[in-house]
């Protein structure tokens, strides 16, 4: 089992880019590089745990601004951190993001 990847090896880097290593230190509100690209499941991973509005709206993809994210939060749908600044947890982020695909692409 150990012969399966579900990614090339290529892909995978003993150390992480500047790039990667800048998006891990990103708590202080500074936006991701993902350089008008849709996220993916690397960007997912090595994000701040707590996000702010926009770097939310990011991980979210082009059909999200910071509105709709603190939309998302005046309903409810996403777990907050009151501080001096809003931040929104990653993981019911991407548990949201995960429930609204199954409703959509449900065929029953």
């Amino acid at each position: 089992m150990t012969d399966t990847l579900l990614i090339p090896r290529s892909v995978v880097r003993a150390h992480p880019s500047p790039q990667m290593k800048a998006k891990r230190g990103a708590h202080d509100g500074a936006l991701l590089a993902l350089d008008g690209r849709m996220p993916t499941l690397v960007d997912w991973t090595f994000a701040p745990d707590w996000l702010t509005p926009a770097q939310a709206a990011q991980l979210m993809g082009a059909a999200y601004d910071e509105a709709g994210i603190l939309a998302l939060v005046d309903l409810g749908a996403v777990d907050t951190k009151a501080g001096p600044a809003l931040l929104i947890d990653k993981q019911s982020l991407y548990e949201y993001r995960d429930a609204l695909w199954e409703v959509l692409t449900d065929e029953d």
